[in-house]
């Protein structure tokens, strides 16, 4: 009866959101302000999946990028939005990753996917790791920047840009953090509103699967190059709800990823990972979104056991030309209102 009335609710709650108008504010590619400069060139295909995923979901978009949005805002000649969705993302100064939410929260407009301040202190892996010690999940200890043994990441990076085994010739640049080096696999697990029942839970977890042994790290060639396999990892129930609690202590309440290193991890079956043996890397509480990418990856592997499973079948069946995007943005913004109660009963 319950799963009914949720059903029935979802429905209503997606035709209820048909005719916003939701902005997506990006960083022009020639824009040459400090502010805006990047440590990763921008992807149009991001946008143009954010763009049809609005128009699937029966919302008008309205595309323009950050100079433009931000002059429009302080002149006050911003057009009607519902939301905003932060594209700003990828900039060598972390103050800059808080330029959007900061001012949608001056215009009194939701942001997808978090807050200035989330985005702040989740993005800089030094806060990022301080908060996560205080969870049942472990962290890399730090480790020094010049003797053999450790690994150097820098603070406000992602991509895997910058990041490197340290030896006794290395050390590290401003801004940068080294840790121990934890033998084994990188694994990252996306987290999302369940749009179904209303709560923030894991997707299937993304292991990267190599052949050069466990000494092998993500790094930035790696990444480039994609030698590895991708492999859904399904987590056990205990390592699942401390993954989920440690999101919930970053207050995300809509979608993000959060990046581990299992130590000693071979064989890719569930009981092989613990709470002894998992890590935690980072977190990206303003993670890439597309359809072809590991939010992707872990929607489409999802099996009868996952709760997001209903979820994404009832969107399928209710929406035309669906796509995961689609479906992260309509979570995305029932996790908006669920927070803010702005469901009409």
């Amino acid at each position: 009866m319950l799963a009914m009335e949720n059903k029935k609710k979802f429905i209503q709650n997606l035709n209820s959101i048909q005719g916003s108008i939701i902005a997506v504010v990006y960083t022009f590619e020639g824009e040459n302000a400090p502010g805006f400069k990047h440590y990763d060139v921008w992807r149009s295909n991001v946008i143009a999946d954010w763009i049809n995923a609005i128009n699937e979901i029966g919302c008008k978009p309205y595309i323009i990028d950050v100079r433009t949005f931000i002059s429009k805002a302080m002149m006050d000649t911003l057009p009607h939005l519902d939301f905003i969705i932060n594209l700003n993302a990828g900039n060598i100064n972390l103050d800059n990753l808080g330029l959007i939410p900061s001012v949608c929260s001056f215009l009194n407009i939701p942001c997808i996917p978090c807050s200035s301040g989330v985005c702040s202190v989740g993005e800089d892996k030094f806060f990022a790791n301080t908060i996560a010690k205080n969870s049942l999940i472990k962290v890399p200890k730090s480790y020094p920047d010049n003797i053999e043994g450790g690994i150097i990441r820098h603070r406000n990076y992602g991509s895997s840009i910058g990041i490197r085994k340290t030896a006794s010739e290395t050390t590290c640049k401003e801004n940068e953090i080294s840790q121990e080096f934890i033998v084994g696999t990188d694994i990252t697990i996306p987290i999302l509103f369940n749009p179904l029942n209303s709560k923030l839970e894991l997707l299937p977890a993304i292991a990267y699967m190599h052949h050069k042994g466990e000494d092998w790290y993500l790094g930035e060639k790696e990444k480039i190059s994609h030698d590895y396999d991708k492999v859904s990892v399904r987590l056990p129930i205990e390592v699942s709800k401390e993954i989920l609690n440690l999101a919930k202590s970053f207050d995300i309440s809509t979608f993000c990823r959060i990046d581990t290193r299992v130590k000693n991890f071979k064989d890719f079956e569930i009981d092989t990972i613990t709470l002894d043996n998992l890590y935690f890397i980072e977190i990206n509480p303003t993670p890439t979104i597309h359809n072809t990418i590991n939010f992707a990856n872990a929607i489409n592997e999802l099996n009868k056991s996952d709760s997001h499973y209903g979820a994404f079948n009832l969107y399928k069946k209710h929406v035309k030309d669906y796509t995961v995007t689609g479906y992260i943005l309509t979570s995305a913004i029932f996790a908006i209102k669920a927070k803010h109660s702005q469901w009409q009963d």
